[in-house]
């Protein structure tokens, strides 16, 4: 189970990786007048960030994800998980 659980982030991590890139470029296009309004320092600063979503988009999602008590397989008890509190 753990191996299904590492792939399980691994592949939303890239996932996440390119979703960000193409909604990025979405939002560019489709609202160009604010992306204009920015100004070039902007759009730079913009530019890194993205750059650090999609080459750290695992690393986040791994930080995000992997929390036992996420995982009912991971969880010490039935109690003390997320899925628990809708189950009563």
């Amino acid at each position: 189970m753990q191996t299904v659980h590492q792939l399980f982030i691994k592949a939303t991590g890239v996932f996440f990786a390119n979703w960000y890139n193409s909604a990025a470029r979405h939002y560019v296009i489709s609202g160009s007048h604010h992306t204009i309004s920015l100004g070039k320092e902007q759009l730079a600063q913009l530019k890194v960030k993205l750059k650090d979503l999609t080459d750290n988009a695992e690393k986040y999602v791994n930080d995000f994800l992997n929390i036992d008590s996420l995982w009912w397989h991971l969880s010490q008890n039935e109690g003390d998980n997320f899925v628990s509190a809708y189950s009563k």
